[in-house]
């Protein structure tokens, strides 16, 4: 959508009709979902698979589809004071969701960053759900309050060269990625906040390291 040679205005107003239309789709498709799943008895497995899992896929996409429009049209929300934990903690319960068995640690801190919340807190979301994707196991360190950082190492397959193009040029080609979302999203609101992200190889790992400003006051204005 970024390279459709349309204006920056046009390919907005795209991206926000999309969000719109397809959101409520997807939308439609969650909630049904949810109330089969409480109608139908334990009895009827496979059925409960089936829907469990069109329910899982359409979460996923949603995430996908709203990172895609924030990627073109980033909101306007002020930031505020976020603690890193928590935000991670909630994006940790949509990983529990779709990757109940992958194991995964968080060493966690109580440091605080000026960020939008919602924003912060559904690129996680994305981030680690695309992490999840060829993991074997996840580990998240956070940085202490006086140097605020996330560190997420992925022990399993290693990033491709395009999906790591995707930090400083996002939707580099034709094929769609959302490791490369996840980080193109993760890059615009680190880079947003004041803070900076690297990606890379490492022996058997894929390690993404997010550093945010420092908040001497524990507040944001």
């Amino acid at each position: 959508m970024l390279h459709s040679g349309l204006p920056p205005d046009a390919t907005q107003r795209v991206a926000r009709l999309l969000r719109h239309e397809v959101g409520d789709l997807l939308q439609g498709i969650y909630s049904s979902s949810s109330i089969l799943l409480m109608r139908l008895p334990d009895s009827m497995e496979l059925e409960r698979q089936m829907i469990a899992s069109l329910k899982a896929r359409a979460e996923v996409i949603k995430i996908q589809l709203d990172a895609i429009v924030q990627l073109v049209s980033p909101s306007l929300q002020p930031p505020c004071t976020v603690v890193l934990c928590l935000a991670l903690q909630g994006a940790m319960h949509h990983l529990r969701r779709q990757y109940p068995t992958l194991p995964v640690k968080l060493e966690p801190s109580d440091a605080a960053v000026c960020a939008n919340p919602h924003r912060l807190g559904e690129t996680l979301a994305l981030l680690l759900l695309a992490l999840a994707e060829t993991a074997v196991a996840l580990t998240i360190t956070l940085g202490e309050a006086n140097e605020p950082s996330v560190t997420i190492r992925r022990l399993g397959a290693a990033a491709t060269a395009e999906q790591l193009e995707w930090i400083d040029h996002p939707f580099p080609g034709a094929n769609q990625s959302l490791l490369g979302l996840a980080l193109a999203c993760t890059a615009q609101v680190v880079r947003g906040s004041g803070g900076s992200i690297c990606a890379e190889n490492e022996p058997e790992s894929l390690v993404i390291r997010l550093r945010f400003p420092s908040l001497p006051d524990a507040s944001c204005t």
